[in-house]
């Protein structure tokens, strides 16, 4: 199991057969491969809202062509966090 983390903003929620499922942009490499966007699963509806700014931590579940798919282990609102 890989877990990962990831600093982005929700451009799309939709359900998809029995889970939730969320889009994210990015612009990057994971493990050598381009990503284009970071798709999370989620088994339930989550506190996400497109257009906002989120750290994601997720499980990688595969890549499909430039699509990072994940299931979304946690996630929290940039806003909320202080230092």
């Amino acid at each position: 199991m890989t877990i990962f983390f990831a600093l982005s903003r929700c451009t799309s929620i939709s359900r998809e057969k029995d889970a939730m499922r969320y889009e994210f942009h990015f612009k990057g490499v994971y493990r050598g491969k381009k990503v284009e966007k970071i798709i999370g699963k989620s088994d339930i509806k989550l506190e996400i809202n497109e257009n906002k700014e989120y750290v994601l931590k997720l499980i990688f579940l595969s890549m499909n062509k430039t699509d990072l798919i994940g299931y979304v282990k946690k996630i929290t609102k940039l806003e909320e966090i202080s230092y």
